[in-house]
């Protein structure tokens, strides 16, 4: 349940990053360090630890509809996943 969570909520973000043209590459990156977290089995605080990047990278950008909607989705999806 918590790895099907993570992936809906990272795929829902890739899908919303395409329209993100400031730090796509650094929200990509930390999309990776999830995946690569899950597949590994590593800790979730480590994949927590990624999604706090990924909101901090999109709080940054300013005026930008997808980097508001990728805060949107994570801030209603993050409390569901138990980490």
């Amino acid at each position: 349940d918590f790895k099907e969570k993570v992936l809906e909520l990272t795929e829902k973000i890739e899908n919303l990053a395409e329209d993100v043209e400031i730090d796509r590459d650094d929200i990509a990156f930390e999309i990776s360090k999830i995946k690569i977290a899950l597949e590994k089995e590593d800790s979730p605080k480590l994949i927590k630890s990624a999604f706090n990047a990924i909101k901090g990278i999109t709080a940054s950008i300013a005026g930008n509809v997808a980097a508001n909607e990728i805060t949107e989705v994570m801030n209603h999806s993050l409390p569901n996943i138990k980490f």
